[in-house]
């Protein structure tokens, strides 16, 4: 006959709680609600990590063009190669996001239809935004036909040029070469012509934007549908834990949920809390998922005016 308990892994901890099939099982279930969980919030955190490398890579090389001599076709290259790189790398990362989400929520809920919701706001996304559209497009060429910045654009705009306060402005900007995506027949011609319209060479900015913003909604929309499991898988790993310290348990990071015939240990499954927080962590780190079409990052300055103290100066 099985006996189950609780039991912790902290050397000279000789305590053991008494437990059942029925905890023993909901444990099992609960830990891997919460496992899977927190894979889809790192899977999300790769592409925003990833998102977030390929916009710094932008911001420093379009202060080193702004700093130094003009680059020669040598060095340019390389910096159209390094962008590639990075866009490269984002959707991959978009790619597996979207690729893993189907399983994991089966494996959450139980019920395959539950990633309907998931794949409605997805084709919501397609159908709102050409920056979805265009990268979807353009992960699948990438793949099969070629590498898509070929140009990289340096702009020295100025800002305020009717007042005496003037700025000059630097930025770097991708250009997506249209006609390679034209040349490609698996490329739909709807989007082609939408790029069309905007130039034979587009800014890729905006772009990639609006995809990784499609793609928080669709974060958004997974983490409503597996809401309910995941606080019912937490309550029954907090309850355990609760059991623990309630019977003089001191230290909760090494508890486990063991079953055992006699002497021997048949299975144990580990009810730490702390894959509950590394999950939190992770969801809160990267909430805020609907900043990237209206929001950027400039590292602008005002001037200082005759009137103004200059820094480290007293009246």
């Amino acid at each position: 006959m099985s006996e189950y308990a609780i039991r912790s892994d902290v050397l000279g901890t000789t305590l053991q709680v008494e437990s059942d099939d029925s905890e023993f099982h909901e444990a099992v279930r609960a830990r891997g609600i919460v496992l899977e969980s927190m894979a889809i919030e790192e899977t999300f955190d790769l592409l925003i990590k990833n998102y977030s490398d390929y916009e710094q890579d932008l911001l420093s090389n379009a202060l080193d063009n702004m700093l130094h001599a003009p680059q020669s076709w040598v060095s340019s290259s390389e910096l159209i190669q390094g962008v590639n790189r990075r866009l490269l790398n984002l959707l991959a990362a978009c790619k597996i996001m979207l690729d893993h989400l189907p399983q994991r929520v089966k494996a959450i809920t139980g019920k395959s239809a539950a990633s309907a919701g998931i794949d409605t706001i997805r084709h919501a996304q397609y159908d709102a935004f050409l920056g979805y559209r265009v990268m979807e497009a353009l992960r699948n060429h990438i793949q099969h036909r070629g590498i898509p910045i070929r140009r990289l654009r340096h702009n020295m705009e100025t800002v305020n040029e009717t007042t005496e306060d003037v700025h000059k402005r630097s930025t770097l900007v991708p250009l997506l070469d249209v006609e390679q995506l034209k040349a490609d027949n698996k490329v739909k011609r709807s989007i082609v012509e939408e790029l069309l319209a905007r130039g034979a060479f587009v800014d890729i900015r905006p772009l990639v934007r609006e995809y990784v913003q499609g793609l928080g909604a669709v974060q958004i929309t997974t983490r409503d549908t597996i809401r309910n499991d995941l606080d019912r898988s937490v309550k029954v790993i907090k309850s355990i834990r609760d059991r623990w310290v309630a019977a003089g348990g001191e230290d909760e990071s090494g508890i486990f949920v063991m079953r055992s015939k006699g002497s021997r240990v048949v299975t144990r499954i580990s009810v730490g809390t702390e894959i509950i927080d590394r999950h939190r962590s992770l969801y809160e780190r990267n909430k805020w998922l609907n900043r990237f079409i209206r929001h950027y990052v400039s590292n602008e300055a005002p001037r200082l005016g005759a009137n103004d103290k200059a820094p480290g100066k007293t009246a």
